[in-house]
């Protein structure tokens, strides 16, 4: 049996969403095994784009992309809170709060990643851990090595997991469908890649990327280096939208960015 997938890149979030719609919309059923996407500038956003995904949004009851991009980074706290061992001590004094909206009952990827269930009563902050030992690195007299920060669920003392085997096992397609980040650090910029077992690319793909970036840019603020590139790699990705619906937001869309990236 054959798989479809696809690779698909970027310059902004918004032209690599508007580019993986369209590798979705070309497929049989919509549905693509390994869809790859690649972002040179994950921060980046195209002010037309952003605004049809948050109206496309609304059109279909759904959260709009900040509220997304926040479940992954937070960026208004962070804005505040340069230091990592600081931003991660606010977001789990203000998890209990966070927890009461029903659409956090289940999980938030960024208390994941300051918050690991380990083996309890143990938790791991991931982001600060993550942050310590880029900078340590740094430091060295060798140099910074560029693939120390893997994601693993077996270590979150070195790692970013964010599926937890315990708490996590009997789940399915729900919370959480980001499995790992991994850090990269090529000389002085550091890159991201993420690993989505499912991911609904209208409700949550937009606000995903931004997140990820985000939450990249931080991380090579604090360690006094350049932002790179963002890679995500869905084990399985869905058009959560009629055709035709999204066929009017890539014809609405797609001049542009493609006038922007030319």
């Amino acid at each position: 049996m054959s798989l479809a997938s696809g690779c698909v890149a970027g310059g902004t979030v918004g032209a690599a969403w508007l580019a993986a719609i369209d590798a979705l919309v070309a497929v049989p059923g919509h549905k693509l095994t390994h869809l790859v996407v690649r972002i040179a500038d994950p921060v980046g956003e195209d002010p037309q784009v952003r605004a049809a995904a948050d109206a496309l949004l609304a059109e279909r009851a759904k959260q709009p992309v900040d509220t997304i991009a926040n479940t992954i980074f937070p960026a208004a706290w962070a804005a505040t809170r340069p230091e990592p061992r600081e931003l991660a001590g606010h977001y789990r004094d203000m998890m209990p709060v966070l927890r009461r909206f029903p659409k956090n009952n289940k999980g938030l990827y960024f208390g994941r990643i300051v918050d690991y269930p380990n083996t309890p009563p143990d938790r791991a902050d991931q982001l600060t851990n993550t942050v310590r030992k880029l900078r340590q690195e740094r430091a060295s007299a060798g140099g910074a090595k560029s693939s120390r920060y893997e994601i693993a669920i077996s270590a979150p003392s070195v790692d970013v997991p964010i599926y937890a085997p315990g708490p996590d096992a009997n789940k399915t397609m729900d919370f959480p469908c980001l499995s790992f980040l991994s850090f990269h650090l090529d000389g002085g910029v550091l890159h991201l890649s993420a690993q989505y077992r499912n991911q609904q690319l209208i409700e949550r793909g937009y606000g995903n990327y931004l997140g990820l970036g985000r939450l990249l840019h931080y991380v090579a603020a604090a360690v006094e280096v350049d932002a790179g590139e963002l890679l995500v790699v869905a084990g399985h990705a869905e058009l959560d939208c009629g055709v035709r619906r999204a066929q009017q937001l890539l014809d609405d869309c797609l001049t542009s960015v493609t006038g922007d990236e030319q």
